[in-house]
């Protein structure tokens, strides 16, 4: 089996309830705030206060204001859930890359599914089925209910899963050909036409798709179809947006940025994935390894809002316009959904984007 990981904030949640159990405490019991979690598990405030709101949403503590924090008193009319595992399936490079499943997102999944332990299951880097296939065979062979959810996945993965019969949600569009599966994303076409309008505005003369070397996924083909709409609307050539792929480690990408600035007659806007503009700072070449100010236009498609650059000039990104909490919060009610026997329709959730200057 390939490599397994518990979230960061599900781990501390889980050594908290441990605690709680051996510590004999009893409902209505006062508890740690989240200032003393902070210093009792040595980790930052907003980290304690996501760990308290896991236990929270797991009927284990009850927080309140003026109250403070105590040990809950379960409600025997509370509905049981289902789920005990969800198993998050992805690649390794993919949550590293685009900070996909941020702790909020987490937070979300639990209040809908408050029972559910909640995992990341890596894929091979060559995405080999035989690895999926055994996780498959073990859900189906478990005692308790389980969950899947696909981040970015490649089309036999969603496949795999989707004849399964497990409850599963893709966190991502839909592969061609893929059936039975819900799923939610970014709207994307609806970015592209965000870029291709900026593009237009102004007065560049070509965008530019810079994104990692991953397999090209759905939402990468309607990024550039949407903005190949919008620019074919204001004059635009089909040549003047352009695809490239590189990997986001070395120099590759921003050595191609600064000749491709040079050799356009025009400005060019460069869209970007956001693990590109999180490195460049690594590489020692600092701003000088991006094209100059003069020659081109950032925009990252930064979904969580999780790049941080420390550039003189303005960097725009086009992110989501649902907070993590809640995107969580649906991904978990569609797990529920299919757990309880609920049919899924050919539609997803699509979330809206909006395009901003980074802060």
């Amino acid at each position: 089996m390939t490599a397994v990981r518990i979230p960061k904030v599900v781990q501390l949640a889980e050594e908290l309830a441990a605690s709680i159990r051996e510590s004999g405490l009893t409902p209505g019991d006062p508890y740690m705030n989240a200032a003393a979690v902070a210093r009792e598990l040595r980790v930052s405030a907003s980290t304690a206060n996501r760990v308290l709101q896991i236990l929270a949403e797991r009927g284990i503590v009850e927080r309140a204001q003026k109250r403070g924090t105590r040990i809950s008193n379960p409600d025997p009319e509370q509905p049981v859930h289902a789920i005990a595992r969800v198993h998050m399936i992805t690649f390794q490079n993919t949550v590293r890359q685009s900070g996909l499943m941020t702790d909020p997102v987490i937070v979300g999944m639990q209040r809908k599914l408050p029972g559910a332990m909640i995992q990341f299951n890596f894929l091979p880097p060559m995405g080999r089925p035989d690895y999926l296939a055994r996780l498959l065979d073990e859900a189906r062979r478990s005692a308790a209910p389980v969950g899947i959810v696909l981040t970015k996945a490649p089309a036999h993965a969603q496949r795999m899963v989707a004849e399964s019969g497990i409850a599963a949600v893709a966190h991502g569009y839909p592969q061609a050909g893929v059936r039975r599966l819900p799923w939610i994303t970014n709207d994307y076409a609806a970015a592209g036409h965000l870029a291709g309008r900026f593009c237009a505005d102004v007065g560049a003369a070509r965008l530019a798709l810079v994104l990692p070397d991953r397999p090209i996924l759905e939402g990468d083909y309607r990024l550039m179809v949407g903005a190949q709409a919008v620019m074919a609307r204001a004059g635009y050539r089909a040549d003047a947006v352009t695809m490239r792929c590189f990997s986001p480690e070395g120099h590759a990408p921003y050595d191609w940025m600064r000749a491709h600035a040079r050799e356009v007659a025009g400005k060019t806007v460069f869209v970007l994935h956001p693990r590109f503009l999180s490195n460049h700072g690594k590489k020692g070449a600092g701003e000088k390894a991006l094209p100059p100010r003069t020659r081109s236009e950032l925009i990252v498609i930064d979904e969580f809002d999780r790049c941080r650059v420390g550039l003189k000039r303005t960097v725009r990104r086009i992110h989501s316009r649902i907070r993590d909490v809640e995107v969580g919060e649906r991904i978990g009610a569609l797990l529920a959904a299919r757990v309880g026997g609920a049919r899924v329709g050919e539609e997803g959730d699509i979330l809206p984007v909006e395009l901003a200057e980074m802060t």
